[in-house]
């Protein structure tokens, strides 16, 4: 296989919460390489302090490299270091980022530290 095997992936998750727990936040991964995804999260273009919460969570991950928001296209875009994580664990853990962002309570200095 090559390095720069394209991946074509259409994951998407949407449920209803349940009581008691918090809202489960909708995504869809649209594209996967090797050492980078991109991801639609629709609550991206409307709600600007879950973006940084969102942000900041993914940035504070081993493996990222880089992590751009695109509110207009309600996307995150992650470059991640491949010898880290395989690409599925990527995933895993970039998807509980993205329900923890919703519920974490961060301090302003912490949201404009890498945004």
């Amino acid at each position: 296989m090559s390095k720069r095997q394209n991946i074509m992936l259409l994951i998407t998750k949407t449920e209803a919460p349940r009581e008691n727990q918090p809202e489960e936040i909708d995504y869809q991964v649209i594209h996967t390489t090797v050492g980078r995804c991109r991801i639609r999260v629709p609550r991206l273009a409307s709600d600007s302090e879950y973006a940084s919460k969102l942000n900041w969570l993914v940035d504070s991950l081993d493996f990222v490299i880089s992590v751009r928001i695109n509110p207009a296209a309600s996307s995150l875009i992650v470059n991640y270091d491949t010898c880290v994580f395989s690409s599925t664990a990527v995933q895993e853990n970039l998807v509980t980022a993205i329900q923890q962002a919703s519920t974490t309570e961060l301090t302003l200095a912490a949201c404009r530290r890498k945004v």
